[in-house]
């Protein structure tokens, strides 16, 4: 991995294996994986050249994902779209280190499971702005990981395309702070279809804008000072049922 752990900086990820081309896995279904938000997504609709399969659930947690893992490996895809772990912060409110390691197995046993398949991991997307912080760090965490050769993923940072200057989830795409409202909803597309079509140079980093991503950056505040959590590991405290919001 290079570049500075701290700020997630991370310039190149490991795709799938080479030997498999892009033809190959165009020929197996695109699983879009994850929560409501992922769910409530129109896959055929905008991605129209691709065998789409929807495997959003409302309400899932990265607990939920890892126990279904099984038939998303069964459905032998191409490339598998991961979005997951704002569920695990609201309702559930799981640390930061639970979540990153429940993501980190999703990546390894995906990996494992499906060698030759793609796998596009993208940042949780921003919430209120009381979340700011522990969206942040998950996604310095899951991006540092990404990039290693046990989950050799491709990295897609929704923060600058979704993020206002506080930190939350734009009033321009979301009435709740926290679901997707149709605006919303089109500038993730903007920013996703490029990745999975390999519009965007496929150097397997995006900031969803054509760049090179920052983990969680926004403007006045960057992650210098969120310590790296991939070699930390700690008993995960008990489950507290403190926020109803679920997607």
């Amino acid at each position: 991995m290079t570049g500075d752990d701290t700020t997630g900086e991370t310039t190149t990820a490991l795709t799938a294996d080479e030997k498999t081309t892009d033809g190959e896995r165009a020929m197996k279904p695109t699983i879009f994986l994850g929560d409501s938000i992922t769910e409530a997504g129109r896959w055929t609709q905008w991605f129209p050249e691709l065998e789409t399969v929807n495997m959003g659930i409302a309400g899932e947690t990265t607990d939920d994902v890892v126990a279904r893992l099984k038939e998303v490996i069964d459905a032998d895809p191409g490339t598998v779209v991961v979005l997951v772990g704002t569920n695990d912060i609201g309702r559930r409110r799981r640390s930061t280190e639970y979540i990153g390691r429940n993501i980190e197995t999703i990546l390894v046993e995906l990996r494992k499971r499906l060698p030759d398949a793609r796998i596009i991991l993208q940042s949780v997307m921003p919430r209120t702005k009381d979340f700011a912080r522990s969206v942040r760090e998950i996604n310095v965490h899951i991006r540092q990981f990404a990039s290693v050769a046990t989950a050799r993923a491709e990295w897609l940072d929704l923060w600058p395309v979704l993020a206002d200057a506080d930190g939350a989830l734009s009033t321009k795409y979301s009435d709740d702070g926290l679901h997707l409202n149709e605006a919303g909803y089109a500038a993730w597309v903007e920013a996703l279809r490029p990745v999975v079509l390999r519009e965007d140079g496929g150097d397997g980093h995006s900031d969803g804008r054509g760049g090179v991503g920052r983990a969680g950056e926004f403007d006045g505040e960057s992650q210098q000072g969120v310590e790296p959590m991939i070699t930390r590991r700690r008993e995960a405290e008990s489950v507290v049922t403190a926020n109803p919001d679920r997607p």
